[in-house]
């Protein structure tokens, strides 16, 4: 079975995660979802699936938006 990692982000930046699909996002917006990917050791092709999770006061995308608002679970497989 492979492993998995699951990092929670901004609900928003979701198309571009997982389809490289930044339209609806300011240029300051990508680059912190590309700073996240980066930090996080992802690139875009990484990402399996997500998952809606509703409002989140904290997120692991704090460093990159540290605003409260509606998330996504992203499920990025891990070597072992």
């Amino acid at each position: 079975m492979s492993k998995t990692m699951t990092i929670t982000a901004p609900a928003h930046w979701a198309s571009a995660i997982l389809n490289m699909d930044y339209s609806g996002l300011e240029k300051e917006e990508i680059g912190q979802v590309n700073n996240f990917l980066l930090d996080n050791g992802f690139s875009f092709s990484d990402c399996l699936d997500c998952e809606y999770i509703g409002f989140m006061h904290n997120h692991d995308a704090w460093k990159q938006s540290p605003f409260a608002g509606d998330c996504c679970a992203f499920i990025f497989p891990v070597s072992d």
